[in-house]
């Protein structure tokens, strides 16, 4: 019997030692999972964050006020709102997974998951691009205005400088930090004058200046175990190896997917990018929405209606609407880069193209007594034309060169007595000019500076027109004629000025938000009040910040642009690193 024992004792060690000297199996590779988590019912999704571990998604998502910050768990059937994140913006993880940071009401602040608490971290503007929890106890975020990145306590305190961007060399503004493994540095992107935005690479162990640009790029990027960085360019998510020892990039980026959620120029030029990925390697992104909008009307509280019974979607810009207001110019794309100009109807949505000389005819601004002046390549620059618009497709619009030139211009708004305000694109950027009846042109903001979207008040006492002199976009407004005082009306930041039709009110926006400040017009000066928020949609903003993409009725409503197909999904993929190392 105790022989039988050693005997099949010997038997099982033997099987083990041939066992042990066969190469071990090759583990199977994940499998690839993909699949869609729906939007909450009447909620349009805005921004996404994956947790480290890929156990849940956060998105803000906008219903019927501002946006809020959700939280879904991979496990449960749908999200649930977090309360207390009313506004936020930005969302993204602590290491853990158990705290989101987010951007509300210019402050920084994060939400427990463990207990719902939402504590303020830091004042910092809600328009950030960005921020990245590095660490337990570190934040890093971007202000934006040519701050750089800075960073801050995860718990509370003042921020400090981590980059300043690199003026003389053309860099304007550093964002969308993103953390390297194992405290390696950050990832972030470098938007420069008149030049694409590029990816950047910083490390503790370099001087604050000491980074190399890569790849030009749109929005954020993010490292991909075990050695990739992600990141989008025009609605591609690319891929490149990424040494992080060496903290570079090696070989030739290759299109990993198509079709995700992307701008170029918005967010001072950085551009955005609706993706993100855990550190193992699973893939969350909103699908690249249609580019076609439609013309809503818009109350002070947000809510959208649409300008017909069956609005039309198109790729609409800068809608414009006539004195009486019964009908609205507006500039549609037609091509690649062409654009056509268009009359509506309202209501009704009657539509009539006016346009049809040129391949390029865009900005319209309407004279007091029902002319429309526009900018159009059709007798070589893009000069300024004038035109009687009739509802007649197809007609020769029969328009007039207001300015001939050999640089780009641009109309901006008449006043009664026939001036106009304008800007055009010159040796040192945009400048804004004033041309008056007797066809005189005089500057009235041109400097090294971008200065352009001019706006008269309605009497033609005052005119409003963003600039850049600050190192990032404000909204000023002075007397005319100038008497040298130029006062800022958005001391945070704003683009794309609009008057009231009394003259009493200057709105403003600054990403999703509309903004307005009250002006007392004085005998001797303009005061402008302190902004205050009406609202905060995704309606369509000027890509450029170079004209207002909306307009204000006598009733006090807005005419804007809203998304025909507004992002109503995330898409996930699981184990998409697999897919990569493939």
């Amino acid at each position: 019997m105790r022989r039988w024992i050693w005997l099949s004792a010997g038997l099982v060690l033997g099987g083990l030692a041939g066992w042990l000297a066969r190469p071990a199996p090759v583990p199977e590779p994940p499998t690839v999972v993909r699949f869609s988590l729906p939007a909450p019912a009447d909620h349009q999704i805005a921004e996404i964050a994956v947790a480290p571990d890929g156990s849940g998604i956060a998105f803000a998502a906008y219903g019927n006020g501002r946006p809020q910050l959700f939280f879904r768990p991979l496990e449960r059937a749908r999200a649930v709102a977090l309360p207390g994140t009313d506004g936020a913006r930005r969302p993204f993880f602590s290491p853990d997974g158990r705290s989101i940071g987010f951007f509300a009401d210019d402050e920084l602040r994060h939400v427990s998951l463990d207990d719902g608490t939402v504590a303020t971290v830091t004042d910092a503007p809600s328009d950030s691009a960005g921020g990245a929890w590095v660490d337990d106890a570190t934040i890093v975020f971007a202000p934006l205005r040519g701050q750089g990145l800075m960073r801050v306590d995860a718990d509370g305190g003042a921020p400090t400088a981590l980059t300043a961007p690199d003026v003389r060399g053309g860099e304007i503004e550093h964002g969308w930090p993103s953390a390297l493994p194992d405290g390696a540095g950050l990832v972030f992107a470098v938007a420069r004058r008149d030049r694409d935005t590029r990816m950047a690479v910083w490390s503790p162990d370099r001087d604050d200046g000491d980074w190399q640009l890569h790849f030009p790029m749109n929005g954020r990027a993010r490292y991909v175990a075990p050695g990739r960085l992600a990141y989008v360019l025009g609605g591609e998510l690319l891929t490149v190896g990424f040494d992080l020892d060496a903290l570079d990039v090696t070989g030739t980026p290759t299109v990993a997917l198509e079709g995700v959620a992307a701008s170029v120029a918005d967010v001072s030029g950085l551009g955005t990018a609706r993706f993100d990925v855990s550190t193992d390697g699973a893939l969350a992104y909103l699908p690249a929405p249609s580019p076609d909008n439609v013309l809503a009307w818009v109350d002070r509280t947000g809510r959208a209606s649409p300008t017909a019974a069956q609005p039309v979607a198109d790729r609409h810009r800068t809608p414009r609407l006539s004195p009486d207001g019964r009908q609205a110019a507006v500039v549609i794309r037609a091509g690649l880069l062409g654009h056509e100009l268009w009359l509506e109807e309202l209501p009704g949505g009657n539509r009539a193209r006016l346009s049809t000389a040129g391949s390029d005819n865009r900005s319209p601004a309407w004279t007091r007594d029902g002319g429309l002046s526009f900018a159009s390549n059709r007798e070589g620059p893009q000069n300024i034309f004038l035109t009687t618009p009739r509802m007649r497709d197809g007609d020769d619009d029969g328009a007039d060169r207001l300015i001939t030139a050999s640089i780009s211009q641009n109309p901006g708004a008449w006043t009664g007595d026939g001036r106009l305000a304008y800007y055009e694109v010159g040796a040192n950027g945009r400048d804004v000019l004033v041309r008056t009846a007797d066809g005189t042109n005089t500057p009235l903001a041109a400097t090294q500076a971008d200065e352009r979207s001019p706006a008269w008040a309605p009497d033609g006492r005052a005119l409003a027109y963003v600039s850049d002199a600050a190192g990032f976009d404000q909204v000023y407004v002075q007397a005319y004629p100038p008497d040298g005082r130029e006062l800022i009306v958005s001391p945070a930041g704003g683009t794309e000025p609009v008057w009231s039709c009394d003259g009493r009110q200057l709105f403003y926006r600054r990403g999703a938000e509309m903004l307005v400040a009250d002006i007392e017009t004085t005998a001797d000066a303009l005061v402008p009040d302190a902004p205050r928020r009406l609202f905060e949609r995704p309606f369509d903003v000027d890509l450029g910040s170079h004209l207002a993409n909306y307009d204000v009725a006598s009733d006090g409503r807005f005419l804007m642009l809203q998304p025909a197909d507004p992002s109503r999904e995330i898409r996930l993929v699981l184990a998409w690193a697999a897919e990569l190392a493939q």
